[in-house]
């Protein structure tokens, strides 16, 4: 019972102009991992609806736990925009994952590149080409978020607005949110730069000086490609100006006091703060009930788009929560 605070924080961010401090890093400790984690999760998707049209859950959530002998998990959200986004977003989860997972596991091992920004990054740009130099992937596309679990640290890489934070329960019985991401938005000050400076336009959309909306990327003078984040997988018209598939990284050391990564679209986020999140989820964690906490979640989010909605008019999102719940343990994974 009572009210128990919530703190929300950041982790730092890496990219390309950071990319020297991650040169040598190391997600488990020199010698072996001295503690694992017990994990328990869960993916729930709702689809969203559309006033004007027929609507398909262009969502593709995932948990991938580690294969025999190895020890990296991944875990992630795919939001798919555009004609063919729902293509865009099975394809990445299908085929894109599994070899993100096997890079990884051969970094971590000691088998490839010491730079892990490289291996990441290398497998993004790989998944892209193959993407943007098909047809129906020019106005199409997804955002993609996910967290990679590794010994006593968890590693986010990202590209969008698909948002991924981590619950932990402080001494004090205080809950503490921490973002580890940070929305890849065309008005974000350090993205419209880099837009603007490869040719880009940053505005609503709209013309004849009336303009709504969110802010989006568009050719100059021109009423597309019109997308409303910065990076993504996909989207060749946007390629040309600005957007881009690097990822951004963050690195998050997990201590005892961590119960829970939660990623979700921003079906999710566009309706419940990262401190009401991480409250909601934080209830199931003593049983360690990551299907209940994604099930929750995803009927919240929904409940509240359609009280927004009362109306009748206006679109509903697709919302998809992945959640993992993380319990140390002596004896490493437990699935």
């Amino acid at each position: 019972g009572g009210v128990v605070k919530c703190t929300v924080q950041n982790v730092g961010c890496y990219n390309f102009s950071g990319k020297e401090k991650l040169t040598t890093l190391r997600l488990h400790k020199e010698g072996g991992r001295s503690s694992g984690w017990e994990v328990r999760s869960a993916v729930e998707s709702i689809g969203g609806t559309d006033t004007v049209k027929d609507k398909i859950n262009q969502d593709r959530g995932f948990a991938s736990l580690p294969s025999e002998g190895e020890d990296v998990g991944l875990f992630g959200v795919f939001d798919g925009h555009g004609p063919n986004g729902q293509d865009a977003s099975k394809m990445l989860a299908e085929e894109f994952v599994p070899k993100l997972q096997k890079s990884l596991e051969n970094h971590f091992a000691g088998r490839g590149s010491k730079n892990v920004l490289d291996v990441v990054s290398k497998e993004f740009v790989s998944a892209d080409a193959g993407m943007t130099s098909r047809d129906e992937y020019q106005m199409s596309g997804a955002t993609g978020t996910i967290t990679c679990l590794m010994g006593d640290s968890v590693l986010c890489a990202w590209v969008g607005d698909s948002r991924a934070v981590v619950g932990s329960a402080n001494q004090t019985g205080g809950i503490v949110a921490t973002h580890l991401s940070n929305d890849h938005k065309p008005n974000r000050p350090d993205e419209k730069i880099r837009i603007e400076k490869a040719g880009g336009e940053v505005r609503q959309a709209g013309f004849m000086d009336s303009y709504s909306g969110p802010m989006r990327v568009f050719k100059p003078g021109e009423q597309f490609p019109g997308l409303a984040i910065s990076r993504s997988f996909g989207d060749e018209s946007g390629k040309k100006v600005g957007v881009t598939v690097l990822p951004e990284l963050s690195v998050l050391k997990l201590t005892s006091e961590v119960r829970c990564i939660i990623i979700c679209s921003d079906g999710v986020w566009d309706e419940m703060s990262a401190d009401e999140v991480v409250r909601m989820v934080m209830t199931f964690s003593a049983e360690m009930d990551a299907k209940g906490a994604a099930q929750t979640l995803c009927n919240e989010a929904r409940r509240r788009w359609i009280n927004a909605r009362r109306d009748g008019f206006g679109n509903i999102d697709d919302i998809t929560a992945v959640v993992v719940m993380l319990k140390e343990r002596e004896e490493g994974w437990i699935r």
